[in-house]
Parts: C-alpha cells; sequence; structure tokens
C-alpha cells in the first residue's frame, strides 16, 4: 500500500494529527521522513485501526499478559477482540533484517518465535513466510538489533519484533502459545494463518 500524509492518517483513525504523530513514535503506525514531513504506511493505519478499541484503552502489559495467558478462544471474532484489547503487551517494531541472516535471527536463543513459526511448531498448516514474527526482552534490544537489523520501522518490514518488559517470556521455550501467536497473527492481519492456528488449537 501506498504512503499516505499525517493528515490523511488522522482522518481514516478518527484523531488528530498529534495524536498520529504519537502513534508513529510509539511503532504502532510505520512512517517515513522526507524532509520535515511525515508520510505513513497506509497499511499501518488500516492494521491499526483494526485492532484498536471502539471504547476504552486497552490493558496495561501486565494486564494484557495476563489476559492473554488465561484466555479460551473459540472463534475469529473473539480473537480479533483478544487481539485489540492485549495489543500494548509490547512494543512492536517492523525492521528488515537481510534475508540471509533470518535462519540465524530465528534460532538466536535471546528471541522467542510467535507467528507462523509458533503455529508450525505446534502443527498448524501454516505456510513460512516473512515477515518473521517473535518476541525479545528489553534488555536484549541493542545486541540483537546491531546484529542483525539493518532498519527500524519500516513500511516493509520482513521481521516484526515485540519488545517486552517484564519477564513473560521467560516460561516459553523458544515459541510462544498458540494462544499468543494467533493473536499477534491477527494483529498482522494475516487472518489466513490465523485461521490455521485457531484450527490447531480446537
Amino acid at each position: 500500500m501506498p504512503a499516505i500524509k499525517v493528515q490523511q492518517a488522522s482522518e481514516i483513525l478518527g484523531v488528530s494529527a498529534a495524536q498520529v504523530g504519537r502513534l508513529i513514535a510509539r511503532g504502532d503506525l510505520a512512517a517515513t521522513k522526507w524532509g520535515a514531513a511525515w508520510m505513513v504506511d497506509a497499511a499501518s493505519v488500516h492494521r491499526y485501526a483494526s485492532t484498536r478499541p471502539e471504547r476504552g484503552r486497552p490493558y496495561l502489559p501486565e494486564r494484557a499478559w495476563a489476559e492473554l495467558l488465561s484466555a479460551e478462544v473459540r472463534t475469529m471474532d473473539e480473537a480479533k477482540k483478544l487481539a485489540v484489547l492485549c495489543r500494548r503487551r509490547a512494543e512492536r517494531h517492523g525492521v528488515r533484517v537481510i534475508p540471509g541472516f533470518l535462519d540465524s535471527l530465528r534460532q538466536d536463543q535471546r528471541v522467542v518465535l510467535s507467528g507462523v513459526d509458533a503455529g508450525r511448531k505446534s502443527k498448524a498448516m501454516v505456510t513460512l513466510g516473512p515477515p518473521v514474527d517473535l518476541y525479545l526482552h528489553v534488555n536484549d534490544v541493542e545486541k540483537v538489533f546491531k546484529k542483525y537489523v539493518t532498519a527500524d520501522h519500516v513500511t516493509d518490514p520482513n521481521v516484526i519484533i515485540r519488545v517486552v518488559e517484564s519477564d513473560v517470556l521467560q516460561q516459553f521455550e523458544h515459541h510462544v502459545p498458540l494462544i499468543v501467536a494467533l493473536v499477534d497473527l491477527v494483529a498482522e492481519g494475516d487472518y489466513r494463518s490465523a485461521k490455521e492456528v485457531l484450527n490447531a488449537m480446537k
């Protein structure tokens, strides 16, 4: 999808231009600076619009993880609602990694794989392809980014890195549970893979 102006993004989302700026700074919207102006990736605007709550605030990280890990989801509608409520569980970075480094990144013991990788581990019928979706503890961000990432907050990421401040990742063995993978796939708009993961959970 093409890039759009901040004003267009604010009209689509029904928020102020200043709020769009905050969403860019937080990593919720992908954008590129052209001179003094920001151009916002239209796909990220539509993805954000589909996973934001209509009223009220999403859960803060600690509650988001508690709700997510205890949730029982049976339908895609329930998965979408959970994705909305738990979207603040981590800080999202859409990054570029040299394709030849993707396998090394997947095998790095500091990362916890989500999305399609977690689905495949649990025998969900999903197709492996970009973007790679993973979690990373905030203490490992600097070293992992330095080793693998060539650009952050890009409009065409081949890796989604979700940065977590809590110790929740310690309970996972290199892959998140299917419920987390499901919500991550929904958040990225990969409904086909999400449906396969949901089927594997039944």
